[in-house]
């Protein structure tokens, strides 16, 4: 922490004596306090942000017509599960390449978390590009703009009813004036809060649960919690987690950056994450602290378990990874584990979660565009296949523990109104998410040390800003 204390000093310093004006223009407490008093400027959800229900089930006949020779080369760190509804819906419409190379239909070409989009670039460059690479919301738009993704306007066809329930979130990720992402379904995010009812009724809590069906799950009563819970002497804390910072900001309804009409918008001075930041500044008390280098290896993941931890956030291969074989390993009650989004922001009206998604990237110069087309139209059509979910869904409880009602609570969540945040989407030099980097420098400190976001902001808003304003001078 003293590292990271010590590189948010030295990159505050660089940017006061490069940018003095970005230093006069640090809000002053009148300014501050005029904006607390302010009405709150509410992001009401665009239609595009809402996940639509009761869409028709595609069709198998919306599959293209296509023949696919070749597998379709993939880079990454990861294989992928070639038995998953989507491959076998693909083995059975599409003559399989008889290449013994990695799996049936992919051939994966293995790299390194740490190197993959360096040898995306690499690769691109000299005319030996993959095929497909997954999305990351750390790499987007930044890979288009690099010209390492092309556009799959003339590649997919978006108006088949099989993209109902994803084209309006497809529109909502256009760059310029161009569609890169062909996004299959959502996916639960990192702005999960996962807890033990069993600790809740011996602090006599209400459940989390049963406050957010009842539209009192807010940022009030989670800060009352974990007020009540902490205690240093005992190692007893609220929260703990890597994305608490950009969990809060997305239940205000607005991402620190956006992307709208084509065009990253910045953020870094509305009233909404301001205050979202004020917020996470007085949560930091609670807050187990962590390491800008460490991230889910830092987490103590025996916090729950041990009732030392009242809340922790992130994703849903926690309870996959840590919390049943723990719950399994004490004979606890599955079901003790509950979940709950980030309460609600107090200001608004409407309960909001980070966003996440499937979508497979096609790669400037991909060979195999076929391959790339027919493999995403069985993505989509599998993903809203009431069948083949339902597989799915028994192969989490089989292989995971997931119980039903946990199961039908991240699919409430799913239904939740969702917010695509593209900050670390800028480009690794300046968002690498993990690590001290100017992006993560606006945020990350607020939380995890209780600094406060005007003086963090002004310290990097010049480098941000730049980026920002030259990725937007590349789109028309």
């Amino acid at each position: 922490m003293k590292k990271l204390f010590t590189m948010i000093l030295c990159t505050a310093l660089v940017i006061g004596i490069v940018g003095c004006e970005s230093a006069e223009r640090l809000n002053t407490q009148e300014e501050q306090s005029r904006r607390e008093r302010e009405p709150l400027c509410e992001a009401e959800p665009p239609r595009e942000t809402k996940p639509q229900k009761n869409n028709p089930a595609p069709s198998r006949e919306s599959l293209p017509d296509v023949e696919v020779t070749n597998k379709i080369r993939w880079l990454s760190w990861y294989m992928m599960n070639e038995q998953a509804p989507a491959f076998e819906l693909f083995k059975e419409r599409y003559s399989v390449p008889a290449s013994e190379i990695s799996g049936l239909i992919i051939e994966r070409i293995p790299v390194t978390y740490e190197s993959r989009y360096e040898t995306l670039s690499a690769m691109v460059a000299s005319d030996n590009s993959p095929d497909i690479f997954q999305y990351e919301d750390r790499f987007f738009p930044y890979g288009a703009f690099m010209s390492l993704f092309a556009p799959i306007d003339d590649v997919i066809d978006l108006s088949g009813r099989e993209w109902d329930a994803t084209r309006a979130f497809i529109e909502a990720h256009r760059f310029g004036d161009k569609n890169y992402t062909a996004i299959t379904e959502l996916l639960p995010s990192t702005g999960l809060l996962f807890y033990r009812k069993s600790t809740m009724q011996q602090y006599a809590f209400d459940d989390p649960y049963e406050l957010w069906i009842r539209n009192q799950w807010t940022w009030d009563e989670f800060e009352q919690m974990c007020e009540i819970f902490t205690d240093y002497a005992s190692e007893n804390y609220g929260v703990m987690g890597w994305y608490i910072d950009e969990a809060i900001i997305a239940t205000t309804g607005t991402p620190l950056i956006g992307l709208k009409d084509g065009r990253l918008q910045n953020n870094l001075d509305h009233g909404n994450i301001e205050r979202a930041m004020n917020f996470a500044q007085r949560i930091s008390a609670y807050n187990r602290k962590q390491t800008l280098s460490g991230m889910f290896d830092s987490v103590d993941k025996t916090a729950l378990r041990s009732r030392n931890n009242l809340f922790w956030n992130d994703g849903p291969w926690v309870y996959e990874e840590v919390l049943q074989a723990q719950m399994q390993a004490d004979g606890w009650d599955f079901d003790d584990i509950g979940i709950v989004p980030f309460p609600r922001d107090p200001h608004s009206h409407m309960y909001y979660t980070r966003g996440s998604h499937r979508s497979l990237m096609l790669v400037q110069g991909a060979k195999n565009i076929d391959g790339f087309k027919a493999l995403t139209q069985c993505l989509v059509i599998s993903a809203h296949d009431s069948k083949a979910q339902a597989q799915i869904r028994e192969k989490k409880k089989l292989e995971h523990n997931w119980t039903d009602f946990q199961l039908d609570t991240l699919d409430k969540i799913m239904e939740m109104p969702v917010v695509f945040d593209f900050k670390n989407g800028i480009g690794t030099d300046i968002a690498d998410a993990t690590m001290a980097s100017n992006v993560e420098n606006l945020t990350k400190p607020v939380i995890m040390m209780g600094e406060h976001y005007t003086a963090m902001r002004e310290a990097e808003r010049a480098i941000i800003e730049m980026r920002i304003n030259e990725i937007n001078k590349s789109v028309r």
